[in-house]
């Protein structure tokens, strides 16, 4: 059985978080729970089992930020597949070494088509609760760079440093949430635990 064959769900991750999940520092994701359900939360169990994307045992493959990468040869054209969490500098157009080679740019990780897909995880657990309930180990386990003993990378402004592994989740968080999911607007999210897993 390849991996087309295998029942699976795509899950979505910044070149960032990509990187985290390689360095093995991110074994959790929050999702945001859309709409007003809460009379459902209060049976969170109930909850959970009607409304989270993913499961326990769900095995997910995700999506990110890609490239192709073409070159020309006497034999013909071939495509190499190339991910930005890999990449430090972006090939632009032709390279000058051999004009054969043609980068055809980034694409959003949506596009992804699944036979790319090289990571996949199995979800572990599954909880609901509100952003705010984080606590300090949970932040760690989202991926947060740590610089030092206390000191913790603020995503909004790269280059400095939060106090608390909490602040800098926070500032993860509002780069990439929707107006009115914003850390200040402690939204109730989906909590997926999973590890990485070989297919």
């Amino acid at each position: 059985m390849n991996n087309q064959d295998l029942l699976m769900k795509p899950i979505l991750f910044n070149t960032e978080m990509v990187k985290a999940i390689f360095d093995g520092r991110k074994m959790q994701t929050r999702r945001i729970v859309k709409g007003s359900h809460e009379e459902w939360i209060m049976q969170r169990q109930a909850f959970i089992d009607n409304f989270a994307k993913y499961k326990v045992g769900d095995v997910l493959y995700i999506r990110e930020t890609f490239g192709e990468f073409t070159h020309t040869r006497f034999d013909g054209t071939h495509t190499k597949i190339i991910y930005k969490a890999d990449r430090d500098l972006e090939y632009r157009g032709v390279n000058p070494s051999n004009s054969g080679e043609f980068f055809h740019g980034w694409k959003p990780s949506i596009h992804m088509p699944k036979d790319y897909a090289r990571i996949f995880l199995k979800v572990t657990d599954v909880m609901v609760e509100k952003l705010h309930d984080i606590s300090h180990s949970d932040c760690l386990s989202e991926g947060v760079i740590q610089f030092g003993k206390e000191a913790y990378i603020d995503y909004e402004n790269r280059g400095f440093a939060t106090l608390t592994a909490i602040d800098s989740f926070s500032t993860l968080w509002n780069v990439t949430a929707q107006k009115g999911y914003k850390w200040n607007d402690n939204p109730y999210v989906f909590v997926y635990e999973f590890k990485r897993i070989k297919l």
